[in-house]
């Protein structure tokens, strides 16, 4: 009876230790990015099987490409305007948003959630352009005069 236990134990722990595996195989370079880990190690897998993007936390989205973005942002109500670089315009209720992006690794993208884009607020969207060239470049090189 003792035996029996101690090999399901055993084999138990095999199948996960080769699960954990499996999972840093699949998406250990994803994981090496200097963003939130365990919202990331959340995520990777709704986003890496699913259509949609998938929340990191209260500030940005994981998704495969924009489409599987502008996909959930659709559900949520908003309507897709059109894309400036990274910057992708949404509307909801007649406001107009703005959402930033980046490459995340090979083959996920992250999006700030959108944030209210009026008139009033262009210096905020070319802080999250900023911000998103930064982070994808890891620095911006402004020519002075």
């Amino acid at each position: 009876m003792r035996k029996n236990k101690t090999l399901i134990i055993g084999i138990a722990i095999g199948i996960l230790i080769i699960l954990a595996l499996a999972y840093l195989a699949i998406f250990g370079r994803a994981l090496r990015q200097s963003e939130n880990h365990f919202g990331i190690f959340l995520a990777l897998p709704k986003a890496f099987f699913g259509s949609q993007a998938v929340a990191i936390d209260n500030q940005k989205y994981l998704a495969k490409n924009a489409t599987a973005f502008i996909k959930t942002m659709k559900e949520q109500g908003f309507s897709y305007i059109d894309q400036m670089g990274a910057g992708y315009f949404l509307e909801k209720n007649g406001v107009r948003y703005f959402s930033a992006s980046r490459m995340y690794s090979s083959y996920f993208m992250t999006f700030t959630v959108p944030t209210a884009a009026g008139r009033s607020s262009a210096a905020a969207i070319i802080g999250q352009l900023v911000l998103a060239a930064e982070n994808n470049c890891g620095r911006i090189i402004m020519a002075t005069e």
